[in-house]
């Protein structure tokens, strides 16, 4: 199975090589999704591309949509701030995005809780 990692290793090879080959390039800064002119690609162009180079590989298909929510998801498990969530999927306010996400902020909540407990009852008690 081709691993996810890889893949985006070659993107980022491919992005440089055509960054390099071509003197109009115009740098968006997208390594995944950006025209050989450099500039970026409409969304529909994006969803057609990908679809098709995930159907190339052994990675099972999932749609843009879920990608996001596993980004978003991903990102709030970890504690990322409600305030950069927005920012990064453009959401109108914060509550929206706590509203979605509400379960990787439950889990965070709880890793959080069990990180404290530990502080005070297992090591606060090597202290006194």
């Amino acid at each position: 199975m081709t691993k996810p990692v890889e893949l985006l290793k070659k993107a980022r090879e491919n992005y440089e090589k055509r960054k390099s080959e071509n003197p109009d390039w115009t740098d968006s800064g997208h390594v995944l999704y950006q025209e050989d002119s450099g500039l970026a690609m409409l969304p529909k162009v994006i969803g057609r591309r990908y679809k098709k180079f995930m159907q190339s590989t052994d990675i099972p298909y999932r749609n843009m949509h879920v990608l996001r929510h596993t980004f978003a998801s991903l990102l709030a498990k970890n504690g990322a701030s409600p305030k950069d969530l927005q920012s990064l999927l453009g959401h109108s306010d914060s509550y929206t995005s706590i509203q979605i996400y509400t379960h990787s902020y439950k889990e965070v909540q709880r890793k959080n809780t069990m990180l404290l407990d530990q502080e005070i009852f297992e090591k606060g008690s090597e202290v006194g």
